[in-house]
């Protein structure tokens, strides 16, 4: 693991941890995931993207055997999560601001 991804678990580890949330920039664009403790993790694009495909892998390599934040084995897919809409006109506002917005 990375020193940045060490740190992250690390504070997972300490208990102290209730959400964890990450932005997202890809071709452009920004998105966002998180997690709430026994919830499980949601994915929010302002355009209705889909997660990126190798996420969810991701995730369960990152959070192994931290149980509160490892995406279980039998998960199959992020659900999307509600994101509010920036601006008043499709394109209008900021995907990164709505992404920010998602994870708080």
């Amino acid at each position: 693991y990375s020193p940045e991804i060490i740190a992250i678990r690390e504070r997972i580890r300490s208990g102290q941890v209730d959400l964890i949330g990450f932005v997202s920039w890809m071709n452009d664009h920004y998105s966002a995931t998180c997690k709430v403790l026994s919830n499980p993790y949601e994915f929010g694009d302002w355009l209705n993207r889909c997660d990126a495909p190798d996420l969810l892998p991701i995730l369960r390599w990152a959070f192994s055997g931290l149980n509160r934040f490892a995406p279980p084995l039998q998960q199959q897919s992020i659900q999307s999560g509600l994101m509010d809409v920036q601006g008043t006109y499709s394109g209008g506002g900021s995907c990164g601001i709505a992404a920010t917005n998602f994870v708080e």
